[in-house]
Formats: C-alpha cells, sequence, structure tokens
C-alpha cells in the first residue's frame, strides 16, 4: 500500500510542475505501467496472505512460491522495459506535431 501511495504522491508532483497538455505523454505511460505493476504486486501479496492463512502450507512451499512469484515480477518487469525502449526507439509512442498542435492550448 505504501508503493501505491508514493507512486501516487510521485504522480501528483509531476503534475504540478509539468505543463498541462491534452494526451498521454511516455512519462505518464511510465507511471501507468507502475501503477499496473504495484498493483499485481500487491494482488500476489494478498493471495499469497490469503492461502497461507486459510490452509496449512509448509514453510518449503511458501518460499518456494514466493521465489517464482518474484522471478515472474523480475521478468515482467524487464521485459516491459524493454518493450517501452523499443518502442521509443521505434517511433511508436510518437505523435506528429500537426496533432500536437492542434490539441495545444495556448
Amino acid at each position: 500500500m505504501t508503493m501505491l501511495l508514493t507512486l501516487v504522491a510521485i504522480r501528483f508532483l509531476a503534475m504540478d510542475h509539468l505543463p498541462k497538455i491534452g494526451y498521454s505523454t511516455k512519462l505518464d505511460i511510465y507511471m501507468q505501467s507502475g501503477f499496473i505493476t504495484m498493483f499485481i504486486a500487491s494482488l500476489v501479496q494478498i493471495v499469497s496472505k490469503a492461502v497461507t492463512l486459510k490452509t496449512e502450507v509448509d514453510l518449503d512451499t511458501i518460499r518456494r512460491v514466493d521465489g517464482v512469484c518474484a522471478a515472474t515480477l523480475v521478468v515482467a518487469w524487464v521485459l516491459a522495459h524493454l518493450v517501452f525502449a523499443w518502442m521509443i526507439r521505434a517511433g511508436l509512442l510518437r505523435r506528429p506535431w500537426k496533432i500536437i498542435e492542434e490539441k495545444a492550448q495556448f
């Protein structure tokens, strides 16, 4: 929960110091992916806690499942960053200046 509140605080801080525009930027997309990642990590923790409270599971199984979840989250995080970097490099997240100028509010 603390991680999500920290991300929300960082997002509001960034919104206060960046110009207001009418479209999503790369930073917005990156921050939203951070929210999704933290939400998934929180869900994994909630589910694993619920499972351990309701059933009798030995410590080795808990550690094995926790290790698999952690490894999966790390791999997903690395893959997401590689895809995001590739999308930036390939220009898939760019908008033509004509569209940006039409939506700009000066």
